[in-house]
């Protein structure tokens, strides 16, 4: 079995990137571009807080993503689609990317979500 075969889900990326435009104000603005239909694999926290190289990381939520796939904390993470089509996740902040390494070299990304809920 491939790990690529353990990518259930698929989702949306929402990238943001300053343009060479600039709004009235002379302030730049921001570009966006989303990346659909991504392979993914979503894992739910059970309330506890994530600690990662002695750095408190706010998260609800890890993505599982290909090596390949470029994201990095100014993205989002829209429309988590498990195998029935049914939404998991509607809107995420990506808090942190971690990029682990097999024996060979580049493995996966673990990229950890903070679900954006209405009321706070």
């Amino acid at each position: 079995m491939s790990y690529t075969s353990l990518l259930i889900h698929t989702c949306t990326i929402r990238s943001r990137v300053k343009s060479a435009n600039v709004d009235a104000h002379g302030n730049p603005v921001d570009t966006v571009t989303d990346t659909l239909l991504v392979p993914c694999r979503l894992m739910t926290f059970t309330g506890s807080e994530e600690f990662e190289k002695v750095t408190a990381v706010k998260a609800t939520h890890k993505l599982f993503l290909d090596d390949a796939q470029t994201i990095d904390e100014t993205d989002e993470v829209l429309a988590v689609v498990d195998v029935n089509s049914t939404t998991v996740l509607t809107t995420a902040k990506v808090t942190f990317v971690n990029r682990l390494y097999n024996g060979i070299g580049r493995h996966h990304l673990e990229v950890y979500l903070l679900e954006e809920r209405a009321g706070g």
